[in-house]
């Protein structure tokens, strides 16, 4: 057993029942970052969802108009913040 698996042991024994739960749930949380979560792979569900537009806009044309489209919705959340702030 290397030195620090046993200091932790004799220092986790001096510990009071909770907090030996509390310092094993740490020791999980620490153990849950070191695993990566899978990610599922990309389906494309989304592929020729917007085919009923292509008549008014051009590829190009449809990503100007989704970014000014961002730009209001975000512009449009900002307001209602600065609504939301002004009420307090």
């Amino acid at each position: 057993m290397s030195s620090i698996v046993a200091t932790l042991q004799e220092k986790a024994q001096q510990l009071s029942p909770e907090k030996q739960t509390a310092a094993l749930d740490y020791v999980e949380f620490l153990l849950s970052k070191e695993t990566p979560t899978p990610r599922e792979p990309m389906t494309f569900e989304w592929a020729g969802c917007l085919s009923d537009l292509s008549g008014q806009y051009t590829s190009v044309e449809l990503q100007k108009q989704a970014n000014l489209w961002r730009e209001e919705m975000a512009l449009g959340y900002l307001s209602q913040d600065d609504t939301d702030q002004d009420e307090q």
